[in-house]
């Protein structure tokens, strides 16, 4: 079995998920089926998948209005993220972001230690002195180039999380930590609506229709002059003294638990070598 997922030459936890967290919920890649491509977290699901394998999403979600399933040979749907990538892949089944299966692991108990916590987006990383942030607003940086057991740590460490990485909020809310989005207009590396419809898409999935959201105009796409970087820490802040974090209820994922465990349970019997 071949895990497909994209990997960032700086690291990004979101994507690193994949192996850490597969092989620990399937156990050794090599008791499955050897032609088998296993397409799971992440916006990844494009043409740019074009191997004669088998292919099973599992989890994954569109980045592009204009995808077109019927492009892709040899696929095979468990599920997709959210309601706008159902309706661009013929309506396939979706339950949320395939990174829920973290709570079919054991959980471990953390002693919080961080008030409220930012998790930037990875590309982002490297474009902005967050360490100067750390000491001018008191909140806490969670790198998202470190490794996945660290930010999860980190996460579960933090009261609250402001996430400008998506998938921030969505480890987040899987270990019921409050977050709120962080957006900033100029992202630099893919387009609003591309962003937007990621956010949207896992958004819907777990039912949350209206969350607030700190937005900076401020572009990530240039090295940020060292007045510039000034203004952009007193602006934010500015605005983190305003924070109103959110949950996806209870009942939701309660719900997404069982789908999940249904999901992962048909994949090993259909899928694993006897």
């Amino acid at each position: 079995m071949n895990i497909i997922y994209f990997k960032s030459d700086i690291g990004n936890f979101g994507d690193d998920l994949n192996p850490w967290l597969w092989e620990q919920l399937f156990g050794d890649f090599s008791s499955y089926k050897k032609d088998l491509d296993f397409i799971g977290i992440g916006s990844i699901l494009d043409t740019r998948i074009k191997s004669d394998n088998a292919k099973l999403v599992f989890g994954s979600g569109v980045r592009d209005f204009d995808f077109d399933i019927n492009e892709i040979s040899n696929l095979e749907v468990s599920f997709v993220r959210g309601p706008i990538s159902s309706r661009l892949t013929n309506n396939s089944n979706y339950i949320t972001d395939a990174a829920y299966a973290l709570r079919l692991l054991p959980q471990k108990n953390y002693t919080k230690k961080y008030k409220t916590s930012i998790i930037p987006y990875f590309r982002h990383a490297y474009q902005f002195n967050w360490k100067l942030f750390e000491k001018f607003t008191g909140i806490h940086v969670i790198m998202p180039t470190q490794s996945v057991e660290k930010v999860i740590e980190e996460i579960n460490q933090s009261e609250n999380i402001l996430a400008a990485a998506m998938h921030g909020a969505i480890l987040a809310d899987i270990y019921r930590v409050p977050w709120m989005r962080v957006k900033f207009s100029k992202h630099g590396h893919e387009s609003a609506l591309t962003s937007e419809l990621k956010w949207n898409d896992w958004l819907g999935s777990v039912d949350i229709k209206d969350p607030s959201i700190h937005s900076f105009d401020f572009n990530f796409n240039q090295e940020l002059s060292k007045p510039k970087q000034w203004f952009a820490l007193v602006m934010m802040r500015l605005k983190f003294k305003n924070n109103r974090f959110i949950l996806s209820s209870d009942k939701v994922v309660k719900t997404i638990d069982k789908k999940m465990k249904e999901a992962v349970d048909q994949f090993k019997m259909k899928y694993k070598n006897v």
